[in-house]
């Protein structure tokens, strides 16, 4: 009776792991103790579902109880050496939750994370961290590039480092306006298949990076090994070759296109040099809601031949996205029209048949190679853009995420073009 006429608050801790059915037994055994038969009168709120829940429904709270605190749940996506090393870029932020997602990583070899701390159920700011071997350097190089190419030219843009016993793991900032408001990846974009994508290719090229890069561009004499053998595998690229010919190794070896392969990658060609990305895929730069563009990962951002990026940005367009429904002869149809120095013009017109489901990708490749024109050496020759094009499309033939077909056929015609105008 003391009890009547009282409401009380009652606060109920559990550690996920900790409790058993036996637990949430002896519970409701507590409850009866304390309040009786006028425990059928009361309630329970459940904030997490907005809804309350009758004490009346005992096996409903036992079984709440039970499986919502019982066992700890896991899909084993992570290590608990990658669950330290993320703890230990979040030990300053003191939130009691970290939620995290894997995001598509390209070929990478390293994992990437969306991360989001929660600090009393609410979020802060999110970010993206990018983990790997801690002998591996890529992850050391792609700090000492961020340093030297991004952080001292964008401010918006912020990386911090952890490492343990096995794993080193980079932090950047999110992309978008505010750290927060969610970003797509343009290659996500692209699903929207209605949609004009050429205003935000050359958006892109004016963001605030690429426009401070511009500044170091410079003429010079280019040596294409030493320019592009960061990129080629060439012994993977051969077996890639051969799985997708059925050809044995020494015949793709001594075949038409390494033989063009190796007559170009000696040549020296005058050209012009800047910082670049360097792996300005789809997936490589986000767009948040408000349209603004963010670059990510600058694991190769450095000097490079000045047209690289716009070549390798072409590349996935075509070999990632273009519907690999598509017959490989009506691709290489539309490759061919496209050798032509007229697709570097923005007055380029479509005048030849080609399926409505290609057009929207080829006119992304349109636009891509008409902003390339400012760092083409000779205006009136095209030739050392189609170079960078032939080097970065023989790249992507052992990537099996990609159309490799397309990308064999079409670095064929390349190598022939480059060949012939060369005469190499």
């Amino acid at each position: 009776n003391a009890f009547r006429n009282h409401n009380f608050l009652l606060l109920l801790v559990f550690s996920p792991g900790l409790a058993s059915e036996e637990d949430a037994g002896r519970f409701i055994e507590t409850l009866y103790s304390y309040f009786g038969n006028d425990i059928e009168g009361l309630s329970i709120t459940d904030y997490e579902k907005g809804e309350y829940i009758s004490i009346i429904d005992l096996n409903r709270i036992k079984e709440e109880l039970t499986f919502l605190v019982g066992t700890d749940l896991t899909n084993k996506t992570l290590t608990p050496e990658e669950e330290k090393i993320m703890k230990k870029l979040f030990k300053d932020e003191h939130c009691h939750t970290i939620e995290y997602k894997e995001l598509s990583t390209g070929f990478s070899d390293s994992r990437v994370f969306e991360i989001q701390p929660f600090k009393l159920a609410t979020g802060t700011t999110k970010y993206v961290i990018k983990v790997n071997d801690i002998n591996n350097p890529k992850l050391i190089s792609e700090k000492k590039n961020f340093t030297s190419f991004v952080k001292s030219l964008d401010n918006r843009y912020n990386i911090e480092e952890e490492s343990t016993e096995k794993f080193r793991a980079i932090k950047y900032n999110y992309a978008s306006y505010d750290g927060y408001a969610e970003s797509v990846s343009f290659a996500k974009m692209l699903q929207d298949f209605d949609r004009d994508f050429a205003p935000i290719i050359e958006k892109l090229f004016k963001i605030r990076l690429f426009e401070q890069w511009n500044n170091t561009n410079r003429a010079t004499d280019l040596m294409i090994e030493d320019a592009y053998s960061r990129y080629i595998d060439i012994d993977k690229i051969i077996s890639a070759i051969a799985l997708i010919k059925n050809e044995k190794i020494e015949d793709v070896s001594n075949g038409n296109l390494m033989r063009n392969f190796r007559k170009i990658f000696s040549i020296k060609i005058p050209t012009h040099s800047k910082i670049c990305h360097g792996d300005l895929h789809t997936e490589n730069f986000f767009i948040d809601k408000k349209e603004n563009i963010f670059l990510i990962d600058f694991g190769d951002t450095a000097e490079h031949h000045a047209v690289i990026d716009y070549a390798t940005l072409e590349c996935s367009i075509k070999f990632r996205h273009t519907p690999h429904y598509i017959p490989i002869n009506d691709l290489i149809e539309i490759e061919d029209k496209f050798l032509d120095d007229l697709t570097f013009s923005s007055k380029f017109e479509f005048n030849f048949p080609i399926r409505e489901d290609l057009k929207q990708y080829f006119r992304m490749v349109n636009k891509i190679r008409e902003l390339s024109n400012i760092y083409i050496r000779s205006n009136s020759d095209k030739i050392e853009y189609f170079l960078s094009l032939f080097l970065m499309t023989f790249r992507q033939i052992r990537y099996k995420g990609l159309n490799q077909l397309y990308a064999l056929r079409s670095a064929e015609q390349l190598s022939n073009k480059i060949a012939k105008e060369l005469k190499l």
